[in-house]
Formats: structure tokens, sequence, C-alpha cells
């Protein structure tokens, strides 16, 4: 439905939409149109669900009730079954253990290191990287190849297509 803001106030705006209705939206101050358009949707009389989807089934005028905190109570976790006591786990090698150990913080740790010239973590993370990769023959072709059943070419189309969208757009 078509809106016109009405007001702009800090961290909202006030808008009306075509059928008089109107709404105080908040949005961000380094919001794009879409993302206002998105926001004000969010209010549209078209989009919110009807007053027989809002209306709470479970209560009805002239009820009285006391008011009660719910208190969370501690989940108790059961003990693991075991239901085989001959049960094969597959040993972890050394080089998926140390890549399994690589967590994303350390990965923006050595980046900033490798920033300010110290390059001994980033040297580190990529010689665990290595050795995984090695170690389970895996390449960057392979990776591509089955990213959503997409090969090379599939993924070149899709970024020139999106390329020349986002040209479009401008």
């Amino acid at each position: 439905m078509k809106y016109t803001i009405k007001e702009i106030l800090p961290g909202q705006i006030r808008v009306e939409y075509e059928d008089n209705s109107w709404a105080i939206v908040p949005i961000s101050p380094n919001s794009t149109m879409e993302e206002i358009d998105h926001a004000v949707s969010q209010y549209d009389p078209d989009f919110l669900p009807s007053v027989a989807e809002s209306i709470n089934a479970n209560i009805s005028i002239g009820l009285e009730r006391v008011s009660v905190q719910k208190i969370e109570e501690p989940k108790v976790e059961s003990p693991p079954q075991v239901l085989n006591q001959n049960i094969n786990i597959p040993q972890i090698s050394i080089a998926e253990r140390n890549f399994n150990n690589i967590s994303l913080k350390t990965i923006l740790m050595a980046d900033y290191f490798s920033s300010l010239g110290d390059d001994r973590l980033r040297k580190d993370i990529n010689n665990k990287i290595q050795a995984y990769v090695e170690e389970i023959g895996i390449s960057s072709d392979n990776i591509l190849s089955q990213l959503n059943g997409i090969d090379n070419d599939d993924i070149m189309a899709l970024a020139e297509a999106e390329l020349n969208a986002e040209k479009f757009w401008k």
C-alpha cells in the first residue's frame, strides 16, 4: 500500500497510508529506502494479520486472574544410556583435530596480528589447514562444484547476472 512520510522523529518516522491509517515506524539513521519500505510494511494494514488471528482465545472480558511470575525450573539432563559397549568410535586424526580447533576468533586475531606485521599465528593456521586439506584430499574446485550442485560456469553466470542487476538498479 502507498504511504506518505508525515513526520521525521529521532529513530522513527510517522507515516500515513492511502487508507488514512497511520503508524509510527522505528528506523535507524542510516536506513536505505528499501529498508524503510520494509519497516513500514510491518505496520501496513495490508500485511497485518486479521483481527480474528490477533485475538487470544484463552482470555475473555471479565476474566479475573492473579498475576504470577513464571519461574523457569532448571532442566535436569538424564545421563546418556549406553546401548552397546562395543561401539567403534572413529579416530580423529591430529590434522583434523587441529583443524577443528581453529575458531573464527582465532582467524580474526591472526588477521589482526598480520596487519601489525606479526604473521606467526597466520602461518600456523595456514599450516594446520594445509595438513587437513592434504589429508582429506580436497581442492577449491571440489568445494566449488559441490556448492548447491553448481559448477564453476554456473557460479560465473550467477555472478555476472548479479552484477548486471546491480548496474540496472543504479
